[in-house]
């Protein structure tokens, strides 16, 4: 804002502009915040009120998106606490009315208040001893582990620990208000294993959110712990006080929302996501993707039917995800929605094709509501297929005729290249230090120490992962202490350590992806990097058109990049390929549907197929290059 914005004769005009900027993306931070449950609208009118009242202690050198977003994610986590706390209240009830063998109530209480307690004792640290805790006893580090992230000796670690812990057993006793003072650390430890025995538990706990540890745990928490909370009818909230300076808050926000064109009372963010967020997120040189259904219409809740009415050829629906089986036998899956009138007012649809797409049928997908497709690299020895929504995770193995839920949790996710031999993971973006194994068929931690300040991830294999055991991981870095935006940064974890590189010039959670010939490639909106092994630096890779990194995918000895911008298609978006590092590009798909950049890409061998992301159905180059219908 320029000098002066915050001054009395206009500090409300002021406040609108910041209302009309930030409400969207409050809202949308709110709904991810709280995953489904309470009225992101109304939470988000409630932070701008209370940033509203307290306008003079704002410092007017402080950018406000920050101020304000940290206002909302405090009421959010108050909400799920009390959400969570009706929950417990009500599954108390069920039990006193349920079989014997079930476990006493009394029990129940007690132990929930204990871990209310240890969580509220666990923000209640100062930001250093938190982190400490949080890395040893919620997310399992290894005292070498912290030691070499902290930069300081095992020893110190183990003193700093101590303190750490002594000074939480005194904030327990103080918060737990009656319950029987124990280690405060045991109730923490019994969250991390009952995390670690199952992803979604009966009972919902109650969850922390201040610095890095208590945002993670919060994530953590809410997502694992809060899958069987019942979210309550949305609420109207009228916001009409005022903050001393005879201007009505109410009016000032319906001022700016009629500026906006958009009513208080009708206003909704959506789920869309802006442009240059990585949506499919490529890894080993197979060209299967990993699943990064970001961009894609996937909110809605698992378990809906899906009719088999209505569009049975991919031409006729806007494709979100496609992958192509990795034992080159033709067979090709896409995902997306119907185009054409079907029994639904939404209509996801699933495809499947045995012979490079040139015949189609629509599989009965029951239980599927959206997503981005992941195949065992063992497929079809292994003919599971793996479903993932950016707020669900299901699994088919049945040929796609049905799909049931693993967990209640997604985001951008990657499958090992050795997840039929040797590691049965599954990394989901949404829980960046989470993993689901296959050996116990639940979500648990994945053993990477990955000190990212964002809560969200993206992945990728080492192309020679069965020999150096590396994962390629996306976020962002704790350091710096900035309240804002943090700088881009690439993770290459070897053996559960961790290694950062900053991407120059970047913000945001970056999408990954590695190559044949051991390089890894990043991005964040229109901004490329490549690095020659993922751990010398990353330098700037320059594209020849315009437009927002959508997708990489690689085949030996060529990279395939998406760059999507639908309002410059001449100029600007296109999918293209290179074959040495960057240093020069062929535009592909030219004189197609492609020329805007496709939605997503696939590759086996030299067969490319591609989703156009302005257009229905799918093209296919059996080249490399050509692209035309695949049949």
């Amino acid at each position: 804002m320029p000098s002066g914005a915050w001054d009395d004769e206009l500090r409300d005009a002021s406040f609108a502009q910041m209302y009309s900027r930030c409400h969207p993306m409050l809202v949308s931070l709110c709904r991810r915040l709280l995953n489904g449950r309470g009225d992101p609208e109304a939470i988000a009118q409630e932070a701008f009120l209370k940033a509203w009242s307290a306008l003079g202690t704002f410092s007017g050198a402080r950018p406000f998106w920050p101020w304000v977003a940290t206002i909302a994610r405090r009421l959010c986590v108050d909400e799920m606490r009390r959400i969570t706390r009706d929950s417990q209240r009500a599954h108390v009830k069920m039990q006193v009315c349920g079989a014997s063998s079930t476990p006493d109530p009394i029990d129940l209480v007690i132990a929930s208040e204990e871990e209310h307690a240890a969580v509220d004792a666990l923000n209640a640290l100062p930001p250093r001893e938190r982190r400490l805790i949080g890395f040893r006893d919620l997310d399992g580090w290894s005292y070498e582990q912290i030691a070499h992230f902290e930069g300081i000796t095992v020893e110190a670690v183990r003193g700093s620990l101590k303190r750490a812990r002594a000074a939480l057993r005194r904030a327990y006793e103080t918060s737990s208000r009656g319950v029987a003072a124990l280690l405060a650390v045991g109730p923490l430890r019994r969250l991390r294993d009952r995390m670690t025995r199952t992803a979604v538990p009966d009972t919902s706990i109650a969850s922390a959110h201040a610095g890095y540890v208590g945002e993670a745990l919060a994530a953590t928490l809410i997502v694992l712990f809060g899958a069987g909370v019942a979210a309550p009818a949305p609420s109207s909230h009228v916001v009409a006080a005022s903050a001393g300076s005879g201007t009505s808050i109410g009016s000032v926000i319906d001022a700016a929302a009629e500026a906006a064109g958009t009513p208080v009372a009708s206003r909704d963010a959506g789920t869309g996501t802006p442009a240059g967020t990585p949506a499919q997120l490529a890894t080993a040189p197979t060209g299967q993707p990993t699943a990064g259904p970001l961009d894609a219409p996937t909110d809605l809740l698992p378990g809906v039917p899906v009719a088999t009415a209505g569009p049975q050829h991919p031409d006729q629906a806007r494709i979100d995800s496609v992958v192509m089986s990795p034992a080159g036998d033709g067979t090709v899956f896409a995902a997306g929605r119907s185009t054409a009138s079907c029994d639904q007012a939404f209509c996801p649809v699933l495809f499947r094709s045995d012979d490079w797409g040139k015949s189609w049928r629509r599989l009965p997908a029951l239980g599927f509501a959206g997503g981005s497709l992941l195949l065992p690299p063992t497929f079809p020895t292994d003919n599971r297929l793996f479903l993932v929504g950016q707020l669900s995770f299901l699994v088919s193995d049945d040929d796609g005729a049905s799909f049931e839920e693993i967990a209640p949790v997604g985001g951008g996710a990657a499958i090992s290249p050795t997840f039929g031999g040797g590691d049965p993971r599954i990394f989901l973006g949404n829980l960046p230090r989470w993993a689901y194994d296959d050996r116990v068929k639940a979500v648990v931690p994945a053993g990477l120490a990955v000190p990212s300040s964002s809560l969200t991830a993206t992945f990728a294999f080492s192309p020679r992962y069965a020999a150096d055991n590396t994962v390629y991981v996306g976020g962002t870095t704790i350091t710096g202490g900035s309240v804002g935006p943090m700088p881009s940064a690439v993770y290459a974890c070897k053996g559960g350590i961790c290694t950062e590189s900053l991407l120059p010039d970047a913000k945001t959670t970056p999408g990954v992806a590695t190559a044949a010939d051991g390089s890894v490639w990043a991005w964040t909106g229109s901004k490329l990097f490549r690095s020659v092994d993922g751990v010398a630096p990353y330098q700037r890779v320059a594209l020849p058109v315009r437009g927002a990194v959508r997708t990489i995918v690689s085949a030996p000895g060529r990279v395939y990049v998406s760059v999507v911008n639908g309002s410059d298609i001449e100029n600007g978006g296109g999918v293209l390929s290179t074959h040495d590092g960057g240093h020069s590009w062929q535009r592909i798909g030219a004189g197609t549907a492609l020329a805007a950049g496709a939605a997503t890409l696939t590759v086996s061998g030299t067969r490319v197929v591609a989703a156009p992301a302005t257009a229905a159905g799918l093209l296919c180059a059996a080249d490399g290059t050509n692209f035309g219908p695949c049949s």
